[in-house]
């Protein structure tokens, strides 16, 4: 995610990162300064590497909070991927998720020149519809704290925050 990004979720997002968390996957810019950034790619990454080697060296439920943002549409089993990030995360903490509108996404992509991400693996349309395709098992691990709605951030993002229960 570019630098740009992250500050379009801060004013929405920011005030659920308190304690030790992790920002997976955070490119040029962390949600917070005191937040934990993993990128293999990242300018500015605590930890230049995957997050699966960083988890693999650190405790499970540790963490308050676990933010990503423009990541978790990559692969193409999520729940494997968000089964993995609540173990790390001590019973009520948080998962907050900052996700593309697919279609709002491709088309701002043919609409700007802008480089389309060819390697998203979902087509969510919104918070309603990310919760609606989560598997039954990760569904009773969290509870719904916010999500944005039909609210469309940056162009073309939303969010959810999960409580780990």
């Amino acid at each position: 995610m570019n630098k740009a990004e992250t500050h379009k979720a801060m004013p929405y997002l920011e005030k659920f990162c308190q304690g030790i968390g992790l920002d997976i996957g955070c490119g040029a810019a962390t949600i917070t300064p005191l937040a934990i950034g993993i990128d293999p790619r990242g300018d500015i990454a605590d930890y230049s590497m995957t997050w699966q080697e960083f988890l693999a060296e650190y405790p499970y439920d540790r963490y308050d909070y676990i933010y990503s943002s423009a990541l978790l549409e990559d692969y193409s089993d999520c729940n494997e991927v968000l089964q993995q990030w609540i173990g790390f995360i001590r019973k009520g903490g948080l998962l907050i998720l900052f996700l593309p509108v697919e279609s709002i996404y491709k088309a701002q992509c043919k609409r700007t020149g802008q480089v389309y991400n060819v390697c998203h693996r979902q087509d969510w349309t919104g918070p309603d519809d990310f919760w609606a395709k989560l598997s039954v098992d990760i569904k009773s691990k969290l509870e719904v704290v916010e999500t944005s709605g039909d609210v469309i951030i940056g162009g073309y993002m939303f969010y959810v925050v999960l409580r780990v229960s």
